[in-house]
């Protein structure tokens, strides 16, 4: 290498300095800039090496005095590295060297003195030196530098000189430049021992140390072997193995086989004073307790943990589910499972193709516990779509508030969209997955085709039925969450304002969400009206073929107690019926039209109740969503035709007329009866029919509705079909 190459490296290492200072450099260009100087420095200094082994040592000395100036103006600004202290002083043995080699004497002393001062270590290799120039060198070393050794107890103590870490004892003669200096000898749990001393020259110094204690020492033991230690919640280590033979009489004086006592567990640096000491392992009962400690080694007795179990029975609405227990498969349900470790689980069942269902459990010693799973809808929180616009600790405020409340469901399994995933997904999909939502600018441009598909394939990819965005509008302070809810069979969603802080609203909003779909009720077959005239209920319709019928239950007839309990309006009446089991008997005292009271008994029976068409008390996504896991579970087909009548009607609240025919009413089918029966679903086919425009279709239906007399709407007990069905051929003008 020339000399207008070092020149580029000096020219270089200044112009990083500057960028440096000037902090127009960040850490990885600086770092890689040093990497790069260093190895150019290696570089000039191998050349320069090259140089003097060809005997052109005036050569050698000009370049090697680039790489002295060039190291040395670095040293006056900061430390140098270990390497550059390297290359520093074998780039003045050389040039020393070529001093002497030139007769330069009075320089190459000056060099080696400049050597030794930088490296007190450094040594000539004498093999490969002129013994001359190695005398020159060491005699100049003998007059500048002095020994230092160091023994401690304990060994493997840290020697510090004047700050700066030199060896781990034992150690053994090491060099120093003559002077004074502060020696420190330092170890965990010992006080630090410091001293001045005085180096002289050519003089060997040896210093014996023993450290004083300022901590104690704790022997455990335990039973049974790998147990945790843990001393005022930090992690210690585990005992482990079996103890020795020496320990058999620790063990006969605690009455422990000795095979069953662990190996002695030694934890050292424990400061004085009162500690909290645990104990854990799994399936076993911890020990929790205060221990005191002094400067000194406490062996303690053996420490005997109690095995901590105890069984679950696990029941399902589909025999034969998979149980898990965090995920490990443990049976088929009905399963009984004994000598379960305590702790927290999750518990989960599921059928493949019929659902699932789980809970976050905690099992305590000595407490069984009976879990009867019934296969629900799962509810995946997305999180909140505008999150990098609001304020972070305000986005992880609510997002935990929505966790709690969404935790607390009892008709829906629970679970959260990491952000990982999301991303993944959103990469597969080729598109953000707030577009889904309406409060998205760019969910605007999906159209219901291609939105009701992606939520069916978002669906299956994360094995989910509904999925929950939250919006978060701009507000001073945010007190509102704005919440869409889809299922991944409907493109449509539910929207809902809550006031997630708001106690009261919080548990209306979960009393909507986890409203269970009523769709039986008890029935007797009359329908009854207030009456201010007299006391008790008139009685305005009585069913054929009901039990109210049977009974002798006449229209006209005022009822006025049920059960001996008073009855004042209809409302009572109900909700009192409501109370009663199938196949119950109730008594009604009435009193005719020609004022003759009676008492009558009156089986309860029950009656098909369809959805309301347009109820704030449901979230209908979530209806849909129960509706086809209903379908999916359901071994009675006359129960799925019903369940499907009510997912058109689902359907048919969003107005969504073509999908409430094609995957729900043509799938149904019903008997032609009195009350809930297929003139209903001919009613509602009809209804779909006239909404998309398909005149003749909706003229037919209303024709088959209309010719099936005593079905209802609602109820066994609701609006007939065949009047509503003739009043809409009227204004088709088919009558």
């Amino acid at each position: 290498m020339h000399v207008g190459n070092t020149r580029m490296i000096r020219i270089l290492i200044v112009l990083s300095s500057v960028l440096l200072y000037f902090g127009l450099m960040d850490s990885a260009l600086a770092q890689q800039e040093e990497t790069n100087i260093l190895a150019l420095l290696q570089s000039a200094l191998s050349t320069a090496i090259k140089t003097f082994n060809s005997q052109n040592q005036p050569e050698a000395i000009l370049q090697l005095n680039q790489i002295i100036d060039i190291c040395q103006e670095n040293r006056a600004s900061r430390e140098l590295t270990p390497d550059e202290i390297k290359i520093l002083s074998q780039a003045y043995d050389y040039r020393g060297r070529a001093f002497y080699n030139i007769g330069e004497t009075g320089k190459a002393q000056t060099d080696f003195e400049e050597l030794i001062k930088i490296m007190p270590q450094y040594q000539l290799d004498s093999s490969m030196v002129s013994p001359k120039i190695v005398g020159l060198f060491d005699k100049i070393k003998s007059g500048l530098v002095g020994n230092l050794a160091v023994f401690s107890t304990p060994s493997g103590s840290e020697v510090f000189i004047n700050n700066s870490f030199l060896s781990l004892t034992p150690m053994y003669s090491t060099d120093l430049l003559k002077g004074e200096y502060v020696l420190e000898v330092k170890h965990r749990g010992f006080d630090v021992f410091t001293e001045r001393i005085t180096i002289l020259a050519n003089t060997p110094l040896e210093k014996e140390v023993t450290l004083v204690p300022n901590t104690g020492a704790c022997v455990f033991y335990t039973v049974p072997s790998e147990v945790k230690i843990y001393i005022d919640g930090e992690f210690m280590g585990s005992t482990f193995g079996q103890a020795p033979p020496e320990c058999a009489t620790l063990a006969e004086q605690y009455n422990i086989h000795l095979e069953a006592l662990s190996a002695p567990l030694r934890i050292d640096y424990i400061s004085p004073g009162t500690h909290r000491l645990e104990l854990r392992k799994d399936c076993f009962s911890p020990i929790v307790q205060s221990i005191s400690v002094e400067i000194k080694v406490h062996e303690y007795e053996p420490y005997v943990l109690e095995p901590s179990l105890t069984s679950i029975q696990v029941n399902a609405s589909i025999p034969g589910s998979s149980v898990y227990l965090n995920d490990s498969f443990k049976g088929l349900t009905p399963l009984t499972l004994k000598d379960v470790c305590t702790g927290k689980y999750t518990l989960s069942v599921r059928k493949e193709g019929k659902g699932k269902w789980f809970q976050e459990i905690e099992l305590k010693r000595g407490e069984p516990q009976v879990f009867s799973a019934e296969m629900r809808p799962t509810l995946t929180y997305m999180g909140i779509i505008n999150a990098r616009e609001k304020d972070q600790a305000v986005v992880s405020r609510v997002n935990e508030r929505m966790a709690t409340i969404l935790s607390s469901l009892n008709s829906l399994n629970f679970d959260t969209l990491d952000e990982e995933t999301a991303n993944q997904i959103a990469r597969e999909l080729g598109l953000p997955l707030s577009s889904l939502s309406r409060y998205s600018a760019s969910g605007q441009d999906l159209d219901a085709k291609r939105k009701s598909g992606i939520l069916a394939e978002l669906g299956t990819k994360l094995n989910t039925d509904l999925m929950l965005f939250a919006y978060l509008p701009d507000e001073k302070l945010q007190r509102h969450v704005h919440l869409e809810l889809f299922s991944r069979y409907h493109d449509q969603g539910d929207s809902y304002k809550l006031a997630f802080s708001d106690q009261i609203e919080t548990s209306t909003f979960v009393a909507k969400m986890d409203n269970r779909l009523q769709l039986f009720s008890n029935w007797i077959g009359l329908v009854a009206i207030d009456t201010l005239l007299h006391e008790g209920i008139v009685v305005v319709s009585v069913m054929p073929g009901s039990p109210a019928e049977a009974a002798g239950v006449k229209v006209g007839d005022i009822i006025t107690k049920l059960d001996n309990d008073p009855i004042v309006r209809n409302k009572d009446f109900t909700s009192k019926l409501n109370g009663y089991k199938q196949g119950d008997t109730i008594r009604i005292k009435v009193v005719s039209v020609d004022s003759l009271t009676q008492v009558v008994a009156i089986e309860v029976k029950e009656t098909a109740v369809e959805m309301p068409r347009n109820s704030p008390k449901y979230f209908y996504n979530k209806a849909i969503s129960e509706l086809k896991q209903k379908i999916m579970v359901e071994g009675n087909q006359d129960l799925i035709h019903y369940y499907q009548l009510n997912l058109g009607i689902c359907y048919m609240h969003y107005n969504n007329w073509q999908k409430a025919i094609e995957d729900a009413f043509s799938q149904a089918s019903l008997p032609s009866q009195p009350g809930i029966s297929m003139g209903t679903l001919n009613y509602y086919i009809a209804v779909c029919y006239q909404n998309l425009g398909y005149s003749d279709e909706a003229i037919k239906f209303f024709n088959l509705a209309a010719s099936a007399p005593g079905a209802t709407l609602e109820s066994n007990d609701g609006p007939s079909v065949e009047f509503l069905a003739k009043k809409k051929l009227d204004e088709f003008g088919q009558r």
